[in-house]
């Protein structure tokens, strides 16, 4: 519609803009919504446009002035402002300019304009922003995506984002498919399960792997093996896909595989505890079963990987950890078996005198290794009053160094009512105290200097 300026005398102007209006065209040239709205809201405009003669925008006005107060703003925008433009546009514009509050619009007909909905993504919540995608059509649901992140989304929009091929990329369809649990979408797909491995629980993992061997072995080099059931445990070891023989045993002494432990039985293990290595030998031949025992007393920087201080008074790496109680050792073998999934203990007092008898093999009667005691143990003769770095003496027909000085080690069982055993000798005790078959006894709460223990760890 074009409105004629008459010629008639002017009797007053409109300000706008903080200028003085006399004609249209200078209202549009001056163009400020909020004083144009406010001659309107007051009847300043109308009685403007009256008197210059705008008789007929003069009559648009005052059949906008019934309207809602968003129809009102919308329909005067487009009538004075410099360019046309449709219903959506203005009000963005609106929008942008602060004219016009998201509350007003969000429950009007103007939001069903797609240029608005555009707009309002960052005002709307995720739910109404879903629900738009729902109606309003592909390329808008692609808009959002690419405005917004696809974590916003409902399940439903998920799955048209990977039907519908707006999303490509495999890592981000399989992060999509597991946020929003769209498991067949991940089902078929091994790429897609290998990009979600670390978002996936552990039992989907293995549900996964039972019929896909190649995955299998993909999870294997991703994770460790606890996380496997012991279906697919076994199947790393049968179809070789561990092949280090200390690995298998791990894997068998967790899943209680007795068949392959029999098979894949070593003389040692070694187990890595932080930064440091416990050896454990092999004792076979035992009434009670073959077991493991330490290669050494538990040394200081094997007690700090687990417990941090160290209470030893002879400090060094290397020396065996002493001042510790029975008591402190139930401490530590929680926290060193939570470490490794492993069954650390102590072990029993017949253990401990087979394995420092050498086992099958013993020749000697009064050390464990020799009969001269000074082959094989520091005492109160050679100690100097103080422990020493372990594996420096001769170790037994087992392999196994320091059951005889050094310091006494606890052992499992009780003695003489609440005490509980110590054998071995120590640093300071003289050559009878530290004969094997000689036993000792301490309350499980008693530190010194010189106890100490050693590991035990049953098949």
């Amino acid at each position: 519609m074009r409105f004629q300026n008459k010629s008639k005398p002017i009797k007053f102007s409109l300000v706008t803009g903080g200028k003085e209006c006399r004609t249209v065209d200078e209202v549009k040239k001056n163009f400020d919504f909020n004083s144009l709205y406010e001659n309107f809201s007051n009847g300043s405009l109308q009685k403007w446009l009256k008197q210059i003669s705008e008789t007929d925008l003069a009559r648009e006005i005052e059949k906008i002035a019934g309207a809602d107060i968003l129809t009102r703003k919308i329909r005067l925008f487009n009538l004075f402002a410099p360019e046309k433009n449709v219903d959506g546009a203005i009000v963005v514009k609106l929008l942008e300019k602060g004219f016009i509050k998201f509350d007003e619009v969000k429950n009007s007909s103007f939001i069903d304009d797609l240029i608005v909905k555009l707009y309002a993504l960052d005002y709307a919540d995720n739910e109404t922003i879903n629900r738009w995608c729902e109606t309003t059509g592909i390329n808008y649901l692609s808009d959002v995506y690419q405005k917004k992140s696809f974590e916003i989304f409902n399940a439903k929009n998920a799955r048209r984002l990977i039907d519908e091929q707006i999303v490509s990329d495999k890592a981000t369809i399989a992060a999509i498919a597991m946020k929003n649990n769209l498991s067949d979408i991940l089902e078929n797909d091994r790429e897609l399960k290998e990009l979600s491995l670390q978002t996936t629980d552990n039992a989907t993992i293995n549900r996964w792997c039972e019929n896909d061997l190649e995955l299998l072995k993909y999870v294997y080099s991703q994770k460790s093996y606890t996380i496997f059931n012991a279906q697919n445990a076994r199947r790393l070891i049968d179809e070789k896909i561990v092949t280090d023989e200390n690995k298998i045993v791990d894997i068998a002494t967790k899943y209680k595989f007795s068949d392959i432990l029999e098979r894949y039985k070593p003389d040692s293990i070694t187990i890595k505890v932080g930064d440091t290595n416990i050896d454990m030998i092999l004792v076979r031949g035992f009434s009670g079963g073959d077991f493991y025992i330490g290669k050494y007393p538990v040394t200081q920087a094997q007690w700090k990987a687990i417990m941090v201080i160290n209470p030893s008074k002879f400090q060094g790496d290397d020396n065996p950890v002493e001042s510790v109680s029975w008591d402190d050792f139930q401490v530590f073998i929680i926290g060193l078996n939570l470490k490794t999934s492993r069954k650390f203990r102590l072990p029993t007092e017949k253990e401990w005198e087979f394995a420092a008898k050498g086992g099958l093999r013993h020749h000697y009667i009064l050390y464990s290794g020799s009969d001269n005691i000074d082959e094989v143990a520091w005492y109160a003769n050679n100690s100097n009053g103080e422990t020493h770095p372990v594996g420096k003496k001769k170790p037994n027909e087992l392999g196994i160094y320091d059951m005889t000085g050094n310091v006494w080690e606890w052992c499992e069982d009780s003695i003489q009512g609440m005490k509980r055993t110590i054998r071995g000798g120590g640093w300071r005790s003289t050559e009878n105290n530290c004969r094997i078959s000689l036993r000792s006894g301490e309350l499980p709460s008693k530190h010194s200097n010189f106890l100490g223990f050693r590991l035990a760890l049953s098949m």
